[in-house]
């Protein structure tokens, strides 16, 4: 409103998300590969909720490190299959991170994305599936299912992957959320 008229009209309804992105910067430049792999964790367990949130799956990440002299490096590869499990995404991009990292550099950042979205209810079932049901579950996603329902109750954060406990951005989170317990879930590398 502008002195009591109505300037713009409100916006009731909006496109669907095309991608879902996270980023910080480290608190200082990092060297080694582990803390950076736990922010890259980290990012991807962000973007993955998000997606979750809007009910929507993800089948392309796009990642970077950001060098301490502001030069990109960047990676992208297509998932198995659309999902918004932190542990798929980081089973492959743990896979492909020693071909983009590049020992001796220092890295000030990193993010994550997930593109491609497509709703939860189009993911094509298995034609081996073992048992008879129409839609096929992996027990990540049941668990990340419960974790959803939990935290929209009770806060935020709840679950986390194992390997983003190094991360600096989550130990943060994790102050914030003291009152809330965590739960750190394994990865098969």
């Amino acid at each position: 409103e502008l002195h009591g008229r109505s300037v713009l009209d409100v916006q009731t309804e909006h496109e669907k998300q095309k991608s879902f992105q996270h980023t910080r910067m480290f608190e200082r430049p990092q060297k080694q590969p582990e803390p950076i792999l736990a922010e890259l964790a980290y990012h991807t367990e962000i973007v993955c909720e998000r997606a979750r949130y809007h009910k929507s799956e993800g089948n392309k990440i796009y990642w970077f490190l950001k060098t301490a002299n502001m030069q990109y490096i960047r990676d992208e590869f297509r998932l198995p299959r659309a999902t918004a499990t932190p542990s798929e995404c980081m089973s492959i991009l743990r896979q492909r991170f020693s071909s983009v990292f590049i020992p001796g550099l220092m890295y000030r950042s990193c993010g994550v994305t997930l593109s491609g979205m497509v709703p939860q209810d189009m993911q094509t079932g298995d034609l081996f599936l073992q048992n008879n049901d129409d839609k096929q579950e992996t027990t990540g996603q049941t668990v990340y299912n419960v974790a959803d329902t939990r935290q929209a109750k009770d806060g935020k954060r709840l679950v986390h992957l194992a390997s983003s406990l190094q991360s600096k951005t989550s130990e943060r989170d994790a102050e914030k959320a003291q009152q809330f317990p965590l739960i750190f879930l394994g990865e098969v590398s």
